[in-house]
């Protein structure tokens, strides 16, 4: 058995707060951006000096025309916000939350202070830092962090040092491993982080959506059912980078919490990040979860993601997050890893008429099946148990897994299926997304791209509403979720924290429209209001031109068009209009594997009436968006010639879908 792994580290907050912004400091870097602006365009003007060391070469010639574009309508819409404000009179917002006591024992006894216990302390403490990370997002400036970290270490400042000690299982493990995921002395520190936080802020969110989507009553595979198709139908899929504002600049691969913020994943090859939030949604149900390739031994083919193994009570069940098409066995149940073993035609169930799926169900006897795990750093650090345990029911989260039982685990579980040498190994993309998000600016860059619109507080732009609207959808509270979006959709002026009420520019109150209707036709979805649901997926295609790479730096959202069209179908399936949905399941255009599963669906619903009557087609797409035509530019490239930089840590990307 081969066992390969990577490091990992956790990264520091993706958007630190910004400094307080008065008049003269709006109109000094405004003027200097601009100044900076005008030199990238001008050909008699010197290049833009940034990252340059004295004496160095310039490492960027100036911002590219989508680049600037943005960033242009940004600070416009600052220069209104602070104008709004007026000089040096916004209102302060409050910054930290008040001081939380010491957990260390009273001098004079057992208890502390007013007679609380340790115990009674301890949990006095526990609540508010889980709640002061649980706001850290909708207060930006605030110190919630930096608060919780310094109440964690004072709150376990009595452990002996043996709790902190990594399992001996795993301290063996991690001495075969010739790139273990993390450093042992890395793991075993007593000093609680902010990385360490961002890990609970994480794990608090992923246990919020499995609570309120499974069941006691139901059964594990009904859970996991319902898990994988709320993860299909909420989480869109987009061509690998797309997801960037700098044509220049490659996309970021993403942690789960942030596809979970913005909707949207990157699925191809390892570069899979539908599967690696699946994984994390199940390691909250206490589930084992591994990245299964098979690379068969056809040197051609190359090694292929067959899906997400998940080990239910020692069996291997299967879960395709690349193409969202549930593959079953003639049972109609969910396929597992014996059963694709053991039948030789289930396989071919991924097939497509003229594209046949690229693993031969020999390859899995014959070929090299490997099975990646999550090499997050923080389910390995042992005080991530130590505050687990701590944690009462209405706090309960899964914060850690040994390392060296969920390897056993997996590998007792991929031998049982009846594979002759599995291997296991440690999937390098969540250490390296962690690793670069410390040591890589550009990758901290093209990060920030992608969740431009969601962030509460950028500077020299208005708060957008997006963020707190997409956390309280992603919590549950889906009324309040969708009174946020009705209230700036559609609507010409914004409210800021500060009260002052704002105009934003066309572009970005389009970016806004867009999302809140694409993700009220979720929140609707998620509800089982399927008519209002359907009504605003509709709306969404109105709304957005056909997906294209090249054409705007506010383009990347009209890929929900393609999930508006997918999550149609499915509502069309159910309610036995089989004739559109086929006609959406086999929409035009769409480049991602999302495609391939529903044209999966669509090959069903065809078999069983070959002679039903076509649906009409759908009316064109819009041909321009905010007032930007796209009717007459180039064709986009495709996302297979595109292949993620190796410098922003992207794994071979092998073929799969």
């Amino acid at each position: 058995m081969e066992r390969r792994s990577g490091a990992s580290a956790r990264p520091e907050p993706i958007f630190p707060p910004p400094a307080h912004t008065d008049m003269v400091g709006v109109m000094t870097l405004f003027g200097k951006t601009a100044a900076m602006i005008h030199s990238s365009t001008c050909p008699s003007s010197h290049p833009l000096q940034v990252g340059r060391e004295e004496g160095g070469p310039s490492k960027h010639q100036g911002f590219p025309s989508s680049r600037r574009r943005v960033y242009l309508v940004l600070m416009l819409a600052g220069l209104i916000l602070a104008a709004d404000a007026g000089c040096g009179s916004r209102k302060e917002i409050s910054s930290s939350p008040g001081g939380m006591p010491s957990a260390r024992r009273d001098r004079n006894g057992d208890g502390i202070g007013g007679g609380l216990t340790i115990a009674d302390q301890r949990a006095v403490i526990l609540k508010s830092v889980i709640e002061l990370i649980r706001t850290a997002p909708e207060n930006p400036g605030a110190r919630n962090f930096a608060i919780a970290v310094d109440s964690l270490n004072q709150c376990f400042i009595d452990e002996p040092d043996g709790r902190y000690r990594v399992d001996e299982a795993t301290r063996a493990l991690f001495q075969t491993l010739s790139n273990p995921p993390a450093a042992l002395t890395e793991l075993e520190s007593r000093q609680w982080v902010e990385l360490d936080a961002r890990h609970v802020e994480d794990c608090l969110l992923y246990s919020r959506i499995t609570r309120r989507l499974t069941r006691d009553d139901r059964s594990t595979l009904e859970n996991l059912e319902r898990l994988f198709d709320w993860t299909i139908t909420q989480v869109a899929l987009a061509p690998a980078n797309w997801l960037t504002l700098d044509p220049r600049l490659p996309q970021a691969q993403a942690r789960p919490y942030d596809v979970l913020i913005r909707g949207l994943a990157v699925e191809r090859g390892l570069w899979a990040e539908r599967s690696w939030l699946f994984m994390a949604l199940c390691r909250q149900l206490n589930l084992d979860a591994a990245l299964v390739t098979v690379d068969p031994p056809d040197e051609q083919v190359g090694e292929t993601l067959l899906g997400v193994a998940v080990v239910v009570d020692g069996e291997m069940v299967m879960f395709n997050l690349s193409t969202g098409f549930p593959l079953r066995d003639a049972q109609g149940q969910r396929a597992t890893l014996a059963a694709m073993v053991r039948d030789p035609d289930l396989l071919r169930g991924y097939d497509l008429p003229e594209s046949p799926f690229p693993v031969q169900p020999a390859d899995l006897v014959q070929g090299k099946v490997t099975f990646y795990l999550d090499s997050s750093r923080g389910y390995m650090c042992p005080k991530m148990k130590l505050l687990q345990e701590l944690l009462s029911a209405d706090l309960r989260m899964i914060l850690h897994r040994e390392p060296s039982a969920q390897f056993d685990a997996i590998f007792k579980a991929a031998s049982a299926a009846g594979l002759n040498h599995p291997q296991v190994a440690f999937w390098d993309m969540p250490r390296q997304i962690e690793q670069l998000l410390l040591t890589s600016p550009q990758f901290v860059a093209s990060t920030k791209d992608f969740l431009l619109f969601f962030n509460a507080r950028l500077e020299l732009t208005p708060e957008m509403p997006l963020l707190a609207a997409r956390l309280a959808q992603l919590r549950g509270d889906l009324g309040q979720a969708k009174t946020k979006y009705v209230n700036f959709r559609f609507a010409d002026r914004i409210e800021q924290r500060d009260g002052n009420v704002i105009q934003l520019p066309r572009e970005l109150q389009a970016v806004l429209d867009l999302y809140a209707t694409y993700f009220l036709g979720l929140c609707h979805l998620e509800a089982g209001n399927f008519e209002n649901a359907r009504r605003m997926f509709e709306q969404t295609l109105t709304l957005s031109p056909e997906p294209r790479r090249d054409l705007s730096v506010f383009v990347y959202p009209h890929v929900f068009r393609w999930s508006a069209l997918s999550n149609l179908a499915r509502l069309e399936e159910r309610a036995g209009q089989i004739a559109e949905a086929i006609r959406d399941y086999t929409r035009p255009n769409d480049l991602t594997p999302q495609k391939i599963g529903d044209q999966q669906r669509a090959t069903q619903l065809v078999f069983d009436d070959p002679m039903r009557p076509l649906a009409p087609p759908r009316p064109p797409a819009p041909t321009s968006f905010a007032g930007v035509s796209f009717e007459n530019a180039p064709p986009p490239p495709s996302p297979n010639t595109a292949p993620a930089s190796p410098a922003l840590g992207s794994p071979a990307s092998p073929s799969g879908g």
